[in-house]
């Protein structure tokens, strides 16, 4: 990690595609809650209209995928739909919102009382982990992991399920949540040892995990 952490990579989620076909409909905009989203279909045939993202991580990858106009809300789902809100000021729009066949908030719902249709489009499914892998097990039962960063609901969910199957035989980890919804996941126990990033982007993780370390 560039801010000079080390860092054990432990993918929750395995993705595979839906291979649903495009709505047939006359878009105004992308919306993308997801980098992941962008791997799943052929979202480039769209290139020419503009991109709404989440974050930064999502902005970057549509951009290298052809896209030019592309605005972040850097934030979650609500700030996403507030940054699409003010563009279009209550004029309406048809946007295009291609997704996992589970997302944590409904875009169309939260768009809609606005004059703004966000047409759904599942794209992948999000399968999880079993089980951690035996090094990420083994860190975990020696207490040498310092800190678990946890970016979405479903992540966060799995990770308690494999936490209390596995039986480590450890206290719980210091958690770190990017929102306060992924945090809502986690079961008491894990909750207690569970920060949460003032701002649901990765500017302010980084901060939060800054103001952890430098707190111990």
């Amino acid at each position: 990690m560039e801010d000079g952490y080390d860092v054990t990579l432990e993918p929750l989620l395995s993705f595979s595609s839906l291979g649903s076909p495009i709505p047939n409909l006359k878009f105004d905009a992308i919306a993308l809650t997801s980098a992941t989203a962008l791997e799943f279909c052929d979202i480039e045939l769209f290139s020419e209209i503009p991109v709404f993202t989440t974050g930064k991580v999502t902005a970057e990858k549509a951009s290298a995928y052809g896209f030019a106009n592309i605005q972040s809300a850097e934030g979650g789902a609500l700030e996403l739909a507030d940054l699409i809100k003010g563009v279009y000021q209550g004029r309406s729009a048809n946007i295009l919102y291609p997704s996992a066949l589970q997302t944590a908030h409904d875009l169309s719902r939260l768009l809609k009382p606005h004059n703004i249709e966000c047409i759904n489009w599942p794209v992948y499914q999000a399968v999880e982990r079993k089980n951690f892998s035996s090094e990420t097990l083994k860190l975990l039962g020696a207490d040498k992991i310092d800190l678990v960063l946890l970016y979405s609901h479903r992540t966060a969910k799995c990770f308690s399920r494999l936490w209390e199957r596995q039986s480590i035989a450890t206290q719980a980890p210091s958690l770190l949540a990017i929102s306060q919804n992924v945090k809502a996941a986690l079961p008491k126990k894990l909750a207690e040892t569970c920060f949460v990033a003032d701002k649901p982007n990765e500017t302010s993780m980084r901060l939060r995990i800054k103001d952890i370390f430098l707190r111990d």
